[in-house]
Formats: C-alpha cells, sequence, structure tokens
C-alpha cells in the first residue's frame, strides 16, 4: 500500500508517498492417508522508505577567467547532499501444525510444531560527494524473534491456564521485538569510486585515472546450542587503480603528428596563378610555408611510431580476513 505523490510540490524527504505499507496472511491445510491434517499459517508485514534527493553540485570558483591554468579550479565542486537513502524492514511469521494418523500413539506424540519468527533490515545509502568521487553503502541484517515452546512451557507449569499460556507467549514475542530480535546474521559493503579530474589539467585530457576501494564485513551467529563455540566474522577489501590512455589524442596535442597520424590528404589540381601585388604573393607562399604537409618520406618514418593507438594499466590488492571463534554480537542493526 502506497499513496501516490499528486500535484506539483517539492518532493521532501517526510512525504507519506516514500512510505510503502503492505501486510499479508495465508493460511493452507492438506490431509492424506498418512496425515491427519497438515496446517501452515503465516504472515507477513514489511515497511520501506525510500527517497532521491536532487543532485545540487557547488562551484564555487565558476566565475574565474577562462584559462586553461584555471580549468582545475573552475571545475572544483561538492555536493553537500546525499542522492538517495533507502530502507526496508519485513517480518515473516510462520506456524506449522502436522498430525500423523497414528492411532497406537497418544496425540501429543503423532503431533509435530514448526515456528519461525524473522526480521530482516535493509539499509541503502548512496552519496555523489563530487562529480568524480561516489561513495555507497548497504547493509543487510538478519535477526530471530524466538516463541517459546507451548507444549514445554505448559509441562513446565502446569498450573498456567489457556489465558496465561497466551499472555507469557505474548509478552516473550514483544520482548523479542523490542530487543531487534536475536541476532542470526549481519552483512555490510561499502564502495568508493574517484575518478580523477585529468581533463581538467593543461596537457593530460588524454589520460583516464579512476581509483576503487570496497569493503565488506559479515557476522554469522552461532547455533544456541553451540555458543560457546562463538561466531564467525569475515571481511574483506579491495583497492584498484586503472589507467586508461587514448594516445590519438595524445598525437593531436602536436599539429605536426596530428598531421601525420591523419590520412594523407588528396592534393587538389594546379590552379592557374593570380595576379596580385608582390607583397600579397609574399604573404601567401609564407601561409603554405607555415601550414606544409609532411612529405611521404616523413610520414613513412614517424607513422609506424604512432600504431599505438589506446592503453590500459590496471594494478589491484585484495586482502581477507576469516575468524571463527568471536564471542561479540553484531551492533549494527541490531540491539
Amino acid at each position: 500500500m502506497r499513496k501516490e505523490r499528486t500535484g506539483n510540490s517539492t518532493p521532501l524527504p517526510w512525504d507519506i508517498s516514500n512510505f510503502t505499507v503492505s501486510y499479508g496472511h495465508t493460511e493452507t491445510e492438506k490431509r492424506d492417508p498418512l496425515i491427519q491434517y497438515d496446517r501452515i499459517e503465516s504472515d507477513q508485514a514489511s515497511l520501506d522508505y525510500g527517497f532521491s534527493f536532487p543532485s545540487k553540485y557547488i562551484e564555487p570558483f565558476k566565475k574565474l577567467p577562462d584559462s586553461e591554468w584555471l580549468k582545475f579550479l573552475r571545475d572544483f565542486n561538492f555536493n553537500p547532499i546525499p542522492n538517495s537513502v533507502a530502507f526496508s524492514t519485513a517480518m515473516y511469521r510462520e506456524t506449522a501444525e502436522t498430525r500423523y494418523r497414528f492411532t497406537d500413539l497418544d496425540p501429543i506424540f503423532s503431533t509435530f510444531f514448526n515456528k519461525q519468527f524473522t526480521w530482516d533490515r535493509n539499509f541503502t545509502f548512496n552519496w555523489d560527494l563530487a562529480k568524480s568521487l561516489k561513495f555507497n553503502f548497504n547493509s543487510t541484517g538478519l535477526a530471530i524473534i524466538d516463541e517459546p515452546n507451548e507444549a514445554r512451557l505448559r509441562e513446565e507449569n502446569p498450573n498456567f491456564n489457556d489465558a496465561q499460556v497466551k499472555e507469557y507467549i505474548r509478552d516473550s514475542i514483544w520482548s523479542g521485538i523490542q530487543d531487534f530480535g536475536r541476532p542470526k546474521n549481519y552483512t555490510h559493503n561499502l564502495g568508493l569510486n574517484f575518478t580523477v579530474p585529468t581533463k581538467s589539467l593543461p596537457f593530460m585530457d588524454w589520460i583516464t585515472l579512476r581509483a576503487q576501494y570496497n569493503a565488506t564485513y559479515g557476522w554469522t551467529a552461532a547455533a544456541i546450542n553451540t555458543q560457546s563455540i562463538g561466531n564467525i566474522i569475515q571481511n574483506s577489501q579491495k583497492r584498484q587503480i586503472t589507467g586508461d590512455f587514448n594516445f590519438d589524442r595524445l598525437y593531436d596535442e602536436w599539429n605536426y603528428l596530428k598531421q601525420i597520424n591523419r590520412p594523407t590528404p588528396q592534393r587538389p589540381g594546379a590552379k592557374r596563378p593570380v595576379s596580385g601585388s608582390n607583397k600579397e604573393a609574399t604573404k601567401e607562399g609564407e601561409k603554405e610555408k607555415k601550414q606544409r604537409e609532411p612529405s611521404k618520406a616523413e610520414r613513412a618514418l614517424i607513422r609506424p611510431l604512432l600504431l599505438v593507438r589506446k592503453g590500459r594499466l590496471s594494478y589491484s590488492e585484495q586482502y581477507a580476513t576469516l575468524l571463527l571463534v568471536f564471542t561479540n554480537h553484531a551492533d549494527i542493526g541490531s540491539k
């Protein structure tokens, strides 16, 4: 269930249209010659939130003089507002009861119960700190809401009536929810991408240099009956630098190499000399001399040296750690 945005008002982070709520309830029952009944009842509820902020890059030096030596300062920018924030939380509860047709056994021994109550939480955060610097983070957490075993509860507390049993179970569930459940799994990933602004530096626009950093963390809880062994944590990180080189653009920085790098132009047919003063003829001659095309011999000698058009260099490092005996709990996304 979600309210659609209406009107032309400016979207705000706290608008109700940024939230989505859903709930579902299902019941199934089946039977066969071996199973007297198999009932499954499930409930699922979720709450989602998402909002994207418009990018507003601030360029404090944009009005500096139009000089290639000041382009680096003119292009300097930063974004003070995150790009997007989103989170989702979902609860799923399932209760199953199965009774077999074992006529020679007490019903308590031929009936089996299965309950599970999970709580998923997800968070995503993206922020372009600048046009060339981007940060992202996402986390996922899974918790278990423990429910008392009703049969064992009645056995251990024979004086409890039905109302007291239901109240005890209800209080236990609410207590687990208030504690954000029993943490079972937690993972998060973060990334930082930076593109060096070489296009803003004189004679460096033929180079594209990117740096990346990624890190992951994971925590897995031990089973209840093996908590003395400890939990498992693992983390990893990767650092990478990649450089792309466009040599065609580099050659074009020099007019002489630019002419050699281009195909040989077709020479037009000879034209009849145009009469004019000696001064004008001298200027035309100087212009032709200044724009002289490289000779065939020059092209034959230098062109092979310009065969390299593009190149790439990449360097990366990866690290990982695994710890099997860890007694602490995950603190992010759980209590």
